[in-house]
C-alpha cells in the first residue's frame, strides 16, 4: 500500500520560506511529487477539463488550479533573477530609436521634446504631422501663383517655409503668405529669394540613412529575442517583455517622420538666412528694426519683439516639432477644416493604436489564452496617452493656457505621465505580475485559476505566433509611413532638394540671372498672385 498523500499543510512545510511563483522549478516540483506518489494523480490540486472531468497531471499538460499553485508554487509574488536580460530584451530596441529622433537644434531644451515624446505620443506625431501638413500648404499655395515656372514656383514654397519655421503659431490666414509676394520689384530681386531657398535647402539635415540602419538594427534586436542562434539563450520564454516592445513600436514612424522633417543646424539659421534676404531686398514687408524680429510690421504686438523674447520663446513656438499646440487652427478657409484635422488625428492615433493592438494579442496568447493581469497596464498605459493628447489640446486656451504657460504645463502632465508610464513597463519586466494569481487567468478562470506548467507552447508561440504578430505591427507602422509620405508628399519635397537640383539653382544664383518667367513682353513683375 502507498504511504498517505500527504495534505496541504505538510505541503507547506516542504517548500521554503517566502517561495513564491517560478514556472519551471513549481513543474519540477508537481512532476516529482507525482513520480513519486506523494501527490496523487486525481487530487483537486490538477486543473479539469470541463467536458470530461480529467485531470490535467501529466507532464506534456500539467496545469493547476489557483488552489494548487499557492500549495506548490508559492503563492507569494517574486521578481525575476534574470532581471537584466528581461529588461535588456526590450529597452535596448527602444533607447535605439529614441537615440535616432531628430531633435530640434535648442539647448539641453532640446531634450524636453523627448519627455513629450513618451509622455504625449499622440500629440507629439500630431505636430510633426502638421509640420508636414503646413509644408503641403506652403507648396500648393506657390502652386498657384499665376504665370510661374515650377522652378521658381518651388524657390517661392521653400521661402514660405522659412516663414513658417519662424511665424508658425503667429500665421491666421494664408493671406500672410500672399502678402510677402506684394513686393516693389519683386522680381528684380527674385534672386535674393534663390539665395535665400537654397540656404534653407542646404542647411536642412538629412539622417534618413542613418534611421533605417536604425531601423535595421531594431529588427535585428527583435529577431533575437526569438531566435537563440542570434540572441543567445533566451532568460526564458518570449511574451511580457515582447509585449512592452511591441506597444512603443510607434517610435518607428516617430523616427522616419522626425528626420524626414529634418532640422537645421542652429536655431538662428532660418532667421539669419530671412533677415539676409530683407536685407538685400530692402522691401517694407521684410523691414527689421534695430534689435526686432523679422516680422511684417501689420502686426503690431508682434512687430515690437525684440531677438532676445524671440529666440526664448522657441521652445513653445515652432522649433521643437513635436509641440505646436496651435495645429487645430486651420489657416486656409478653402479646406474641409474639421475633416482636414481628424485626418491628422487619425494618422497621429494609428501608430500607437497598432502597437496597442499588437501587444495586447501577443499578451492574449500567453497561457491560459485570454485576459491577464498585463492586460491592465497595458492598456491603461494606452489609456493614459489618449488622455495625455486630450489634455495638450484642450487645454491650450486663451483663457486658460497659452505660450509659456501652457509649454510648462504641458511638460508637467507629460512627467505625470511618462513617469507611471515607463516605471510600470520596468516593473513589469521585471516580474511584478509573476505570480499564481496573475498566471492562473483570473478573468477567464475567476473562482478555480488555471496554471499551465510546461513550457512548450510558449516555445511553440515564440517560434511562430510571437513573429507573426509582432511583424504584421511593424508592417503596419512602416505602412502608416508609407501613406503619410504619399499623402503629403508636396511636403515633404518641398526642403529635400536632390543635389542637382540645389546644384542647378544655386548656379543660377551666382550667375545672377532672372528666369525667362520674370519678364513679361520685356518688363518685370511688379507682383505675384496666389489664386485663393
Amino acid at each position: 500500500m502507498p504511504a498517505p498523500y500527504p495534505t496541504l499543510n505538510l505541503i507547506f512545510l516542504a517548500l521554503p520560506f517566502g517561495s513564491a511563483f517560478d514556472r519551471r522549478s513549481c513543474f519540477e516540483t508537481a512532476t516529482a511529487l507525482v513520480k513519486n506518489q506523494s501527490l496523487s494523480p486525481t487530487s483537486h490540486f490538477f486543473f479539469r477539463d470541463t467536458l470530461d472531468s480529467l485531470a490535467y497531471n501529466g507532464p506534456e499538460n500539467m496545469t493547476l488550479t489557483l488552489e494548487g499553485c499557492n500549495a506548490l508554487c508559492g503563492a507569494e509574488q517574486t521578481w525575476y533573477t534574470d532581471i537584466g536580460p528581461r529588461i535588456t530584451i526590450w529597452l535596448v530596441p527602444i533607447l535605439l530609436l529614441l537615440a535616432n529622433v531628430e531633435l530640434s537644434p535648442l539647448d539641453k531644451r532640446r531634450f524636453l521634446a523627448i519627455l513629450h515624446l513618451l509622455g504625449d505620443p499622440i500629440d507629439s506625431i500630431w505636430s510633426l504631422l502638421h509640420k508636414l501638413d503646413a509644408w503641403d500648404r506652403c507648396s500648393r499655395l506657390a502652386a498657384r501663383c499665376s504665370g510661374v515656372c515650377p522652378s521658381c514656383q518651388g524657390v517661392i514654397a521653400s521661402v514660405f517655409a522659412g516663414f513658417e519655421e519662424l511665424q508658425g503659431p503667429r500665421i491666421t490666414s494664408e493671406r500672410y503668405f500672399g502678402s510677402l509676394l506684394q513686393q516693389r520689384s519683386l522680381a528684380k530681386h527674385f534672386n535674393e529669394w534663390r539665395r535665400a531657398a537654397v540656404r534653407l535647402a542646404d542647411g536642412r539635415s538629412n539622417e534618413i540613412g542613418r534611421t533605417v540602419l536604425a531601423f535595421v538594427l531594431y529588427i535585428v534586436q527583435l529577431i533575437a529575442a526569438f531566435v537563440p542562434e542570434v540572441g543567445g539563450a533566451p532568460p526564458g520564454p518570449p511574451g511580457g517583455r515582447i509585449a512592452t516592445g511591441v506597444l512603443l513600436s510607434w517610435l518607428v514612424p516617430v523616427i522616419f517622420l522626425s528626420n524626414a522633417i529634418g532640422g537645421l543646424p542652429s536655431h538662428r539659421t532660418a532667421y539669419d538666412i530671412l533677415a539676409d534676404l530683407a536685407a538685400n531686398t530692402g522691401d517694407k514687408p521684410f523691414h527689421m528694426p534695430h534689435r526686432r524680429s523679422l516680422f511684417l510690421p501689420t502686426f503690431p504686438s508682434i512687430a515690437q519683439q525684440c531677438y532676445t523674447d524671440y529666440f526664448r520663446a522657441l521652445g513653445w513656438s515652432g522649433a521643437i516639432y513635436t509641440y505646436r499646440p496651435w495645429k487645430v487652427r486651420y489657416i486656409s478657409s478653402t479646406h474641409h477644416r474639421h475633416l482636414h484635422t481628424l485626418l491628422l488625428i487619425a494618422f497621429a492615433t494609428a501608430p500607437v493604436l497598432i502597437g496597442l493592438v499588437g501587444g495586447v494579442l501577443i499578451l492574449w496568447y500567453q497561457l491560459p489564452t485570454g485576459l491577464n493581469c498585463r492586460h491592465v497596464w497595458l492598456v491603461g498605459v494606452a489609456l493614459l496617452w489618449k488622455i495625455s493628447a486630450f489634455i495638450t489640446w484642450v487645454s491650450h486656451r486663451p483663457g486658460l493656457a497659452t505660450g509659456k504657460y501652457h509649454w510648462r504645463l504641458t511638460l508637467i502632465k507629460d512627467i505625470c505621465v511618462a513617469g507611471p508610464s515607463v516605471f510600470i513597463m520596468l516593473l513589469s519586466a521585471i516580474g511584478l505580475f509573476n505570480s499564481c494569481w496573475c498566471w492562473s487567468g483570473p478573468f477567464q478562470y475567476p473562482n478555480i485559476g488555471r496554471v499551465p506548467l510546461p513550457e512548450t507552447v510558449y516555445l511553440q508561440n515564440a517560434k511562430s505566433v510571437y513573429p507573426t504578430i509582432v511583424g504584421v505591427t511593424l508592417l503596419l507602422e512602416v505602412g502608416v509611413c508609407v501613406v503619410v509620405a504619399v499623402v503629403w508628399r508636396r511636403g515633404l519635397r518641398l526642403l529635400r532638394w536632390r543635389e542637382k537640383t540645389r546644384q542647378v539653382e544655386w548656379e543660377r544664383v551666382m550667375d545672377g540671372k532672372r528666369c525667362k518667367c520674370m519678364y513679361t513682353g520685356g518688363r518685370s513683375r511688379q507682383s505675384f498672385i496666389i489664386h485663393y
